[in-house]
């Protein structure tokens, strides 16, 4: 495996990382607005 592909390869598991986190976020941002809204 090459520097480059090393490289990218840890770049798109930072962003996996950042995304699930990001869902998690959202998913309980959602959660709170229906309790509030009432749905």
């Amino acid at each position: 495996m090459t520097e480059l592909e090393k490289q990218l390869l840890s770049a798109l598991e930072q962003l996996q990382q950042d995304y699930s986190k990001r869902l998690d976020e959202w998913e309980s941002a959602f959660g709170e607005w229906r309790k509030m809204s009432g749905l």
